[in-house]
């Protein structure tokens, strides 16, 4: 409906140059609507959406987990030398004083997991028949946390994470949930400059409507009611 049906005992104040309307009764009906008249315009808009929403408890907003975080750190733009970096090539053993990056993941106790069921709870061999122990499949010359921001307001957290009863490995894992992709809805091909794949930028989630995991509102209003 353009406009608000018929109704008495409805609810009306004036807003600068519109009239508030809320609500009603007709015909054993209470009405819950809300619409705006703009006098000027001489014409009516139904407000569907309201400030008070109650989101979904999947819902949550990544920049308070921060805040409250003794361990998430904002991560910098990658440095020029990647001395530091181990090579992808190279293995680590029980033991071993070597640091083994894997990156910034998003969840580090799944990380482990996986690695543990395929390196120690089984032999896997190189080409060289040597067992490899603990791998990494980081790229050469791979940036490494916490300079390893690809956009701005990343943030990560180091976490010591058992491997077996003697070795821990130190994981990086990400202290935001969402991804946006700039390249959404544009072409890629690699030409004329552009992207020739998905570009993919971790981001804070915010508790806002839009958002993954927000989408699914319901709206904190009023009941219907009558002679209010």
């Amino acid at each position: 409906a353009r406009n608000p049906s018929g109704r008495t005992v409805h609810t009306m104040v004036i807003s600068g140059d519109s009239l508030l309307l809320f609500g009603g009764y007709n015909i054993n009906y209470h009405y819950n609507d809300t619409w705006h008249y703009f006098i000027n315009d001489n014409r009516w808009l139904e407000r569907n959406t309201f400030e008070n929403a109650s989101y979904p408890d999947g819902c949550t907003d990544d920049i308070k987990t921060i805040e409250n975080s003794k361990s998430c750190v904002v991560l910098t733009k990658p440095q020029v030398s990647y001395q530091n970096s181990q090579r992808n090539d190279e293995s680590t053993y029980p033991g071993s004083t070597q640091s083994l990056q894997f990156g910034i993941v998003d969840d580090a106790e799944t990380l482990v997991r996986q690695l543990q069921k395929k390196y120690w709870e089984n032999i896997v061999l190189d080409e060289h028949g040597d067992r490899i122990w603990l791998p990494s499949d980081l790229p050469n010359g791979a940036s490494i946390p916490p300079n390893a921001a690809t956009g701005p307001r990343q943030y990560a957290q180091l976490k010591e994470m058992p491997y077996n009863e003697t070795f821990n490995i130190s994981v990086w894992e990400r202290c935001t949930s969402v991804f946006g992709e700039p390249t959404r809805g544009t072409v890629i091909d690699g030409l004329y400059g552009r992207s020739n794949a998905k570009i993919i930028i971790p981001q804070p989630r915010r508790k806002s409507p839009g958002w993954d995991g927000c989408r699914e509102l319901t709206w904190i209003g009023p009941s219907e009611r009558s002679d209010h």
